[in-house]
């Protein structure tokens, strides 16, 4: 498998096509249904952010994939200590190759990205609707630290 940088926004919109869906069946009340136009303006958008880095997963130089991290700064607060973080902001691997290796592959590439800059903290959000995401990021050693929780006033 190669995992190779890409500002490709009409690659990356269209990889983007199953998990938008997926998302807006669990949460149809927060999802917009998938709009590939849409998604090409925001990955246009995300690549002028200098801090942000996204990768398409190849096999037979055909996408099985991708990944998109920030790394961020979390300031010193009187409430907490600066901590540097890599943020995964979307990782996603075609269903049939679940399983199977890519996203082992794809979370080993981002905390070797991680430790060449300096950086011990990898974060990510799961939606509670999404337990084989979940699972998958328990076994790669994640552990849940906030929950978010919500109220919906009618």
């Amino acid at each position: 498998m190669d995992i190779i940088k890409s500002e490709d926004s009409k690659l990356l919109a269209s990889l983007n096509k199953d998990i938008q869906n997926l998302h807006f069946e669990m949460y149809p009340e927060k999802y917009k249904p998938y709009d590939y136009k849409a998604f090409v303006d925001f990955y246009d958008q995300l690549f002028k952010n200098d801090k942000v880095d996204c990768f398409v997963c190849y096999e037979d130089n055909s996408p099985i994939g991708y990944f998109v991290f920030e790394e961020r700064i979390q300031p010193d607060s009187p409430f907490s200590k600066e901590q540097k973080a890599i943020y995964i902001q979307q990782v996603f691997v075609f269903n049939t190759l679940r399983k199977k290796g890519v996203g082992a592959a794809i979370m080993e590439y981002i905390k070797e990205t991680a430790r060449s800059r300096g950086i011990k903290l990898i974060e990510l959000a799961v939606k509670y609707k999404n337990e084989s995401a979940a699972e998958f990021f328990s076994k790669m050693g994640f552990v849940p630290f906030n929950t978010m929780s919500e109220l919906i006033l009618e």
